[in-house]
């Protein structure tokens, strides 16, 4: 396999003698990173392995935030780790995707590696359908990519080096088994979750066209009846529309996505119609998700259910904003649009922003406007989507439910 080997001898370990205060008390929590700091700034950059007090680490240099990522403690590891780093990998690989036999998922996509929580830090690796795509989030995995190749089942795998890439916003390449290297190719086929078929683009967008991520709480969401026959609902930052599409075959009388993407409105629209969707009872909104508000409001529509889902930061007036910042603004455009008994859903996808944090936030912004309701937080990473009790960035999806 060429440029995708890496020689034993190459696999150097450095032994670290001091670290910032800070890292330290975090890393004695249970936290897996090395943070960027004064002290790890310097580490060289010629070394595969960090070695603190017999913890190791997988050394990530180019990183612009992390340099080291929790592999194991070395008395639990075999003595020459270079040596037998490998072999633990591929075990490591088998286990994670092993554990997933244990769920009877209702979908055609879910996670067969979550990174640090199946002690494969800074790699995911997602099932859709017969396709297999690996994110890569750190340069550490590069020299390793045949591991991963040789774990999966068929050839359709597709590799995104998400930690270089992101902000290039590149899609992932497909690995080519005549040139036994990653090419760019291009694919749309549609898979099912809830009895809803959604298209998934590979090849073709930063992004798939669908977040596996949400999908655990989306079953258990619409695997209750209640919750979407005869209501009606909104949803905010729809992308391709999937929670629509799900409440409306779920039995919803009518569904209204808003969404700042033509492209996603029109994939949307695309999606309704691959489910037989009454265009009648699925509007689909293009523009600013103020605008769009207001435009609600000005028609005085209600809604039973409200699915608030930002990304975690979006342009306003040409400028760059954490979610963060507009939160509570965009909390208060949505009263008007809510009655007794109304269900709205609040996502947040921030890595430094707590459960608890958000939660006072949305209870801060309910006592501004003197409105009475009830909250609950659900959890969203779960089955497929592990996370750990001291790695708050692992556990980066919250949800806030408010009932009126």
């Amino acid at each position: 396999m060429k440029n995708l080997t890496v020689k034993i001898n190459d696999l150097k370990t450095y032994s670290i003698s001091q670290l910032h205060p800070g890292t330290v008390k975090h890393l004695e929590k249970g936290h897996p990173w090395i943070t960027l700091d004064k002290i790890s700034e310097k580490f060289p950059t010629n070394c595969f392995f960090l070695n603190y007090q017999g913890t190791l680490f997988l050394h990530d240099p180019m990183n612009k935030k992390i340099r080291g990522r929790f592999w194991g403690k070395t008395k639990d590891l075999k003595l020459n780790v270079e040596l037998d780093f490998e072999s633990e990998l591929k075990k490591r690989i088998e286990l994670s995707l092993k554990k997933r036999d244990q769920f009877h998922f209702k979908r055609q996509h879910y996670y067969l590696v979550f990174g640090e929580a199946d002690l494969l830090p800074g790699i995911h690796i997602i099932k859709l359908d017969n396709h297999y795509i690996i994110l890569s989030y750190t340069h550490f995995w590069f020299q390793f990519k045949k591991h991963f190749i040789e774990a999966l089942p068929n050839e359709n795998i597709w590799w995104q080096d998400r930690e270089v890439q992101a902000s290039k916003q590149t899609p992932p390449l497909l690995w080519n088994k005549l040139t036994q290297s990653f090419l760019p190719s291009t694919i749309t086929f549609p898979i099912l979750e809830n009895n809803c078929k959604m298209n998934v683009y590979l090849g073709q967008r930063y992004d798939t066209g669908i977040y596996t991520d949400m999908a655990s709480i989306r079953q258990k969401l619409f695997s209750n009846p209640d919750f979407s026959i005869g209501k009606t609902f909104l949803n905010l930052f729809s992308y391709t529309g999937i929670f629509s599409i799900c409440a409306l075959k779920s039995g919803a009388l009518k569904a209204t996505s808003i969404d700042l993407s033509k492209w996603a409105n029109i994939e949307e629209q695309n999606n309704s119609q691959l489910n037989d969707i009454d265009p009648k009872t699925h509007q689909v909104i293009n523009g600013d998700i103020f605008q769009g508000l207001q435009t609600l409001k000005k028609q005085a529509q209600i809604f039973d259910c409200i699915i608030l889902d930002p990304p975690s930061s979006f342009t306003v007036k040409q400028k760059r904003v954490s979610i963060i910042e507009l939160y509570g603004k965009i909390l208060r455009e949505i009263l008007p649009l809510t009655k007794k008994q109304t269900l709205l859903y609040c996502f947040l996808n921030h890595h430094s922003t707590t459960e608890r944090k958000f939660l006072e936030l949305i209870q801060h912004e309910l006592k501004l406007a003197r409105v009475s309701a009830t909250l609950q937080i659900l959890k969203v990473l779960d089955e497929d989507c592990p996370t750990l009790p001291y790695f708050p960035e692992g556990n980066y999806l919250k949800c806030v439910v408010i009932t009126f």
